[in-house]
């Protein structure tokens, strides 16, 4: 009996010890994920070939990418100006959003203001017909400003970057599903995969943005009011008076200054002048005189 229960007591012992050592080994295995994950430069510095995504069709082969935004204003009778604000949105809304899209639009009694977002083509027809559009109804345009932006080391950097996040991106997924790992291990790489996710649809729609900034140009329209009363008739004939006023001042003002500026000198030269005339005058009546005595000696 006390041989048999001796053995029994060296077995638990000898399967404690095994069961022991195999926790220990099983408790080693997740420490390799964790340096990986740990040194997060090493993921991003190793290469890789995501899929990136490509340039739009229409500056893929453009060396530079400028984003251009006009404004002009328009000069128009007040009861135009909801007329042909109007007109010019439903022009826009009716070519498509590919092509054109109204970013804002307002109008009040006396101004309107028309923003919209266009593609290069269609709107170089939009702006060269604002003049025959603001003619025909009794308007003009009286401004008209253009700016430029190269956005092309903007666009370049951000698809860099994108690239690099995209990378990370992958790494991180092939060490989630390749590499045993405790629970704590697992949420902290799904953590790292959020944030890395989240950072690359940020950048993708940053990347958009600038991107429609080339493809669509961006034109604000201002519409201005102006006093209709005798528009066509009298405006010429009143611009005509203030211009005759303006320039009967200015031939005054000059008379009066080129007075001012003689009238120190008319003090001394005008008695010189009188004086020489004086002298010329005697003289030619001494001449007279000479000659009414020679002819008197000579009879």
């Amino acid at each position: 009996m006390n041989l048999n229960s001796s053995k029994l007591t060296f077995g638990k012992i000898t399967l404690g010890i095994l069961g022991l050592l195999f926790m220990s080994s099983c408790g080693k295995q997740p420490t390799q994920i964790n340096n990986l994950f740990e040194n997060t430069s090493a993921i991003k510095a190793e290469p890789s070939k995501p899929e990136v995504p490509s340039a739009p069709k229409n500056y893929a082969n453009s060396d530079a990418l400028i984003a251009y935004s006009y404004n002009i204003s328009i000069l128009l009778p007040k009861e135009n100006i909801d007329k042909i604000s109007s007109y010019h949105r439903s022009i826009c809304e009716k070519a498509g959003y590919n092509k054109c899209r109204v970013i804002s639009s307002n109008t009040t009694d006396t101004s309107a203001n028309l923003s919209i977002r266009a593609e290069p083509t269609f709107l170089k027809g939009f702006r060269d017909s604002l003049g025959n559009d603001a003619k025909d109804n009794k308007g003009k345009i009286i401004s008209s400003e253009t700016k430029s932006e190269d956005l092309t080391f903007q666009i370049t950097d951000t698809e860099a970057k994108l690239r690099a996040k995209n990378i990370l991106k992958e790494r991180i997924e092939k060490i989630i599903a390749s590499q045993p790992a405790k629970l704590a291990d697992l949420l902290e790489a799904e953590t790292k995969l959020a944030e890395v996710q989240a950072d690359i649809d940020s950048t993708n729609s940053n990347l958009a943005v600038d991107r429609t900034r080339v493809n669509m140009s961006v034109l604000d329209l201002n519409y201005q009011t102006r006093d209709t009363t005798g528009l066509d008739v009298f405006e010429p004939l009143n611009e005509a008076f203030g211009q005759f006023f303006y320039v009967m001042s200015e031939s005054l003002s000059f008379l009066i200054l080129a007075f001012a500026g003689i009238l120190p000198f008319s003090v001394v030269i005008v008695p010189i002048v009188i004086f020489f005339m004086f002298l010329h005058k005697k003289r030619i009546e001494k001449e007279k005189n000479k000659d009414v005595i020679v002819n008197t000696k000579e009879n």
